[in-house]
């Protein structure tokens, strides 16, 4: 019996001993538990244009990296373009939303939509009101994206501004309500490679026309220096003195005008 009554008292020394552990390990026993990642703000931080009467409203992302500080927009063609005023804010920051308003007159048809065949009821085919955005990160740094069909910007359920170091370009990117990828990057690519082509063949005129140039003004010196060496003709006449030991002749040079 004294056996037994040792045994049982062991047992229970050490479930104590084994409770105590556990009691000052639980924290470090449980799961730990994940950090919730920070949720994105819905609310527009910034309106940029002012809402009017057939104006398209679109909320779009900043996810440059950086604060935008100024937008511009102009129908795409035309050679200026139009600030859009801020309200509720001073600049669009980065990860931030903002309410983008496109005014109604950018949406009416341009000069050049018209057919080339000169039918003003000519059906246009394929017809989109493009818009062109300037954004300004700084003075010196500015970005444009071109060419955004007004009609896709009203279907867009997100979108979001996103800058391409590799390019250098910033684009749009969005999801239709229908689920459709929209994406500009590699539109804007093309235009970028376009334009860089365009300014390449201008300098490259401008440098042969200025060759050119160059060699006519060279071609003028050397046609009226001819023509003074042919209208200066200098006679050299040999005369003898009669006095002179050396029996050198003296040289007399005349010049002629012809």
């Amino acid at each position: 019996m004294s056996v037994l009554k040792n045994s049982a008292k062991k047992i229970v020394l050490l479930l104590s001993a084994l409770g105590l552990m556990l009691a000052f390990t639980g924290c470090s026993a449980s799961a730990p538990q994940k950090a919730k990642a920070p949720q994105e703000e819905t609310a527009a931080s910034v309106v940029i244009g002012k809402t009017g009467k057939g104006s398209v409203k679109t909320v779009v992302r900043n996810k440059t990296g950086k604060a935008i500080k100024e937008v511009s927009i102009r129908q795409s063609g035309d050679g200026e373009f139009s600030k859009l005023d801020f309200s509720k804010a001073s600049e669009f920051k980065n990860t931030k939303l903002a309410e983008l308003n496109i005014p109604a007159k950018y949406l009416k048809d341009s000069a050049d939509a018209v057919e080339k065949d000169g039918d003003p009821g000519a059906a246009k085919v394929n017809h989109r009101h493009l818009i062109d955005l300037s954004l300004s990160f700084s003075q010196k740094e500015k970005h444009e994206v071109d060419q955004l069909p007004v009609e896709t910007l009203k279907t867009l359920k997100k979108a979001e501004l996103r800058f391409d170091a590799e390019s250098d370009l910033v684009y749009f990117a969005g999801e239709t309500k229908k689920g459709e990828k929209f994406n500009t990057l590699e539109s804007q690519k093309a235009l970028k490679a376009a334009a860089e082509k365009a300014q390449a063949y201008k300098e490259a005129a401008e440098k042969a026309a200025a060759e050119k140039k160059r060699q006519q003004k060279k071609l003028q010196r050397n046609r009226q220096r001819r023509n003074r060496q042919r209208n200066s003709l200098i006679l050299r006449i040999t005369i003898p003195l009669p006095h002179n030991k050396t029996r050198n002749p003296a040289t007399l040079n005349l010049k002629a005008i012809t």
